[in-house]
């Protein structure tokens, strides 16, 4: 196998969450996931998830809740970022003239621009808290992702493949996403 490990979790948990939703609006049996190993889109082995992967599986699809909870006082800031520097741009070809034998700088447009250019310090300062819990929900996911992902590996040595689904039991492996070569990225 030559998916490195981190791209094969997270290329699991993408096509997980997209399969594993209850169709009757119901919530699955926590206890019936089962892991499908596809290689060139074809199934090469269906397996139901121990108890300990499931444990892991869950705690992955409840960090990604809260990853996406604390995203969102970010989008607002995103918008507001990118206005002040597309605005701190256009100051600053203002504030600088240039020809072939002259450099002119308007000291009122500098001042705007510096203003500007705080104001957007003063966002970015007042969000660092939400940067910092961003960063500690990664850290979150990355070391339950490590867990998960030798929880899987322990029960799926020496089998041959390329990408994993993971579904609840009775669900036919859905292969609609499979990406051949997947193993060159």
């Amino acid at each position: 196998m030559r998916i490195k490990p981190m791209i094969l979790i997270v290329l699991t948990l993408a096509t997980s969450i997209a399969c594993s939703g209850s169709t009757t609006g119901m919530q699955p049996d926590h206890n019936n996931y089962q892991l499908t190993l596809i290689k060139d889109c074809q199934v090469v082995g269906q397996y139901p998830m121990s108890a300990e992967q499931i444990k892991h599986y869950l705690q992955l699809k409840q960090h990604e809740q809260e990853m996406q909870q604390l995203e969102q006082p970010l989008q607002q800031f995103e918008a507001q970022s990118e206005q002040l520097a597309d605005e701190v741009e256009r100051l600053s070809s203002l504030a600088l003239q240039e020809t072939d034998t002259e450099l002119h700088i308007d000291k009122r447009y500098m001042a705007l621009q510096q203003e500007t250019a705080r104001q957007l310090e003063a966002l970015v300062s007042h969000h660092q808290a939400d940067f910092d819990a961003l960063a500690a929900q990664g850290d979150k996911i990355a070391a339950t992702a490590s867990k998960f992902e030798q929880a899987i590996k322990s029960g799926i040595e020496g089998i041959d493949f390329d990408q994993i689904q993971i579904s609840d039991a009775g669900k036919a492996a859905d292969t609609r996403y499979c990406q051949l070569n997947i193993s060159r990225l």
